[in-house]
């Protein structure tokens, strides 16, 4: 499959997993969720660190990898607080459910994109 393939189906499935949660209606729901959450998350965490290789040298890796994990700390110390906000103003959580699982169907399709532009410049021999 590639490691480029696989952190791009982890994004996938991390907004498919999203979308369960969003349409939960019971307990299954929800166990669903946290099951296919904790695959597809644990996946992206460890590959990321494989690809950020490929793409930028194994000399590079560490502060790349430190300022991603820095950013998404940061988006793990904003996110409940936000997302109670959005509760508080429209009374539901599918609106901030909904935008972390668009943020990763995005994240999905720039690694998608990333991986044909990859497979071009190759392909070009440049």
């Amino acid at each position: 499959m590639g490691r480029d393939t696989f952190l791009a189906a982890m994004y996938a499935g991390i907004a498919v997993s999203l979308a369960v949660w969003a349409s939960a209606t019971g307990l299954l729901a929800l166990v669903a969720f946290a099951l296919l959450f904790g695959l597809f998350y644990g996946g992206w965490v460890a590959v990321l660190p494989a690809v950020v290789a490929d793409h930028f040298g194994r000399r590079n890796v560490g502060g790349i990898i430190g300022l991603l994990y820095t950013s998404v700390a940061i988006g793990t110390l904003i996110g409940p607080g936000l997302a109670g906000f959005i509760y508080d103003a429209s009374h539901s959580y599918f609106p901030a459910i909904a935008i972390s699982g668009g943020a990763n169907a995005v994240a999905a399709l720039v690694a998608i994109v990333t991986i044909g532009l990859k497979s071009r410049t190759a392909a070009e021999g440049l």
